[in-house]
């Protein structure tokens, strides 16, 4: 079995002549691409052969993108020292630039033409891409000049993203005074999961205390990204930066709406089980922030790697033998790099890769239950993109809120099963790890999505000074945690932490999260209904995420996202185990 993964099925190094001549391809193609552009397209003749053509470069480019992009990002996950994978990463961004006048232009001539349905009938390719022509046609409305998107683009390099890469310097760099010695931020609030309470509370003193050196740059940075983004927003039509995440995530504002209110009647429960894992700690006033992930239970499930993907491969296969296949795949075949190691980014993901029909998945395995879990996360990830193989490259790009749903379906599979067969000490340590998670993707994402409205809607008439974003962050962690916190005790300086708030490109990085979460238990539900004859529709399901709104992805399976009782049912479940946790407990 393999811990490192394999990047030969990309290329076989940066020397790898294939490598240097796709980058000439994609050159090539991309300059081809824009010469088609740059003659005017009849709005009246030629206008399927013109939809075929614009497939054709796209594809190449797409796909062209996907693997050099791709072994560049993975090779830099594993060592961001990399200096070949570095300069190769400017290449690429550098030569996808050039790709942005000839979509604008394309985009423009898109929007003048008869609905898309239309203009598609009687070509089986063209049907088939139905859907992503009618979302590139409905943008032509926020679009604007193809110089100013052609300038804009280039601008966000030195502007919006110059101040996020900033951010991640700068707090990646901070060190903070720990019991006479410094330290990396990262490594202090790893602390947060410490087993001894002093720690816990040392840990997030200091970290407190070592905020106010960076405070006044990152407040810059994020008043200048959220400056951009209400801008941008605006000058392109979109009615504020919200309605530009809804469009971008193909989530109607009913959806959203519906979403926030089950979140929000939810809240008195998630505050019974803080309120509980307070009282355990010894806590009379709520749980203070430095407690919220204080592990639970004496109990410690640790597994070997060897372990840990046989219990995965098992589990899957009661669910469907083609993910029990998959999951054994991805372990024998040098999907998964497994190992922490210098140079290795932290934490996990998954990379679908269409044009190879394979994945990579990145880990740090430390043999904790928890990591297990995050395996069994991610190879859901992979099995998402392996149904969506069966549909073109420009079909398979789906939005941040159906991200979630094979990943933590999965997970569910593998958490429903480990429970079953958990003593009780096991089972107290096993719900506490999952409400953790669980209250941090209801109730923290809430707080980020309070915190986040206000700021973007305080920015378009002024700047926010530190106090001020202190302020507004204490607000909505009080209001989202309510007394299951101690507010004596809450965390003013999140904004500074959390990176998603200092995107230029995607704003409200929070609420698909919650989505997420709720629509995967949802359908999970479904399926333990259903059973085995559930397989095949879902798989149907992942299949479609790339060519339906998120509400018609949803009628698929007959759900109405704008039913709270939906929402309600998926919550059931989380309420399950928030009872069981406490009774427990007690």
């Amino acid at each position: 079995m393999k811990t490192s993964w394999d990047l030969s099925a990309l290329y076989n190094g940066f020397e790898d002549i294939t490598l240097e001549e796709d980058y000439i391809t994609l050159e090539q193609t991309i300059c081809d691409f824009s010469e088609w552009t740059t003659k005017p397209l009849s709005t009246t003749t030629d206008i399927q052969k013109n939809l075929r053509i614009y497939i054709k470069y796209k594809t190449i480019i797409e796909t062209l993108t996907a693997k050099i992009y791709g072994f560049v990002q993975l090779s830099l996950a594993v060592d961001v020292t990399d200096q070949r994978a570095t300069v190769a990463q400017g290449r690429i961004r550098q030569i996808l630039m050039e790709a942005c006048e000839p979509v604008v232009l394309f985009i423009a001539w898109l929007g003048k033409l008869e609905q898309v349905v239309t203009l598609v009938q009687g070509d089986a390719i063209l049907e088939e891409h139905t859907f992503y022509f009618e979302e590139l046609q409905n943008s032509a409305k926020y679009l604007l000049s193809v110089e100013e998107e052609t300038l804009l683009a280039k601008m966000k390099l030195t502007g919006s993203k110059a101040w996020e890469d900033l951010q991640g310097i700068v707090l990646s760099t901070l060190l903070v005074d720990y019991e006479g010695q410094s330290k990396p931020i990262s490594e202090i609030r790893n602390l947060a999961y410490s087993s001894k309470a002093e720690i816990r509370k040392k840990a997030y003193e200091a970290e407190l205390a070592a905020y106010p050196k960076i405070e006044y740059s990152m407040s810059g940075a994020l008043n200048a990204i959220k400056g951009e983004t209400n801008t941008i927003a605006t000058e392109h039509g979109y009615k504020s930066a919200l309605d530009q995440t809804l469009v971008q995530s193909r989530m109607d504002e009913k959806t959203l709406e519906v979403l926030l209110e089950a979140m929000v009647e939810s809240l008195p429960k998630f505050q019974e089980y803080y309120e509980q894992k307070a009282k355990i700690l010894g806590h009379e006033n709520g749980l203070p922030f430095y407690d919220l992930f204080a592990p639970i239970g004496s109990a410690k499930l640790e597994y070997t790697y060897a372990e840990a993907s046989k219990l995965i491969i098992d589990q899957f296969a009661t669910f469907s033998e083609e993910l029990s296949e998959m999951a054994k795949t991805a372990f024998n075949d040098g999907w998964i790099d497994v190992m922490p190691k210098t140079g290795k980014v932290g934490g996990a993901f998954c990379h679908n890769l269409h044009p190879i029909k394979q994945s990579r998945i990145l880990v740090n395995f430390d043999g904790s239950f928890g990591n297990v879990k995050t395996l069994a996360h991610e190879l859901g990830h992979a099995f998402h993109g392996q149904c969506l193989q069966e549909v073109s490259i420009l079909n398979s790009e789906y939005t941040m809120p159906i991200a979630e749903t094979a990943s933590i379906f999965c997970e569910t599979i593998l958490k429903k099963a480990v429970l079953k067969s958990a003593t009780k000490e096991e089972k107290l340590s096993l719900l506490e790890v999952d409400l953790q998670g669980s209250a941090q993707v209801i109730v923290d994402i809430y707080s980020r999505f309070l915190f986040e409205d206000n700021l973007l809607k305080t920015r378009k008439n002024k700047q926010l000074g530190v106090e001020e974003l202190k302020t507004t962050m204490l607000a909505a962690q009080k209001q989202a945690y309510g007394k299951g916190l101690d507010w004596n005790a809450l965390h003013p300086y999140m904004w500074i932490n959390k990176p998603h708030y200092y995107s230029g490109t995607l704003s409200y990085y929070n609420f698909p999260y919650a989505y997420g979460l709720l629509f995967a238990y949802g359908i999970y539900a479904k399926y333990k209904k259903a059973g085995p004859e559930f397989v095949q529709i879902y798989r149907n399901l992942l299949t479609a995420t790339g060519q339906y709104t998120l509400y018609d992805i949803a009628q698929l399976l007959e759900i109405d996202l704008h039913d709270i009782n939906f929402w309600r049912m998926s919550f059931s479940i989380i309420y399950e185990d928030i009872e069981e946790f406490i009774q427990i407990s007690s």
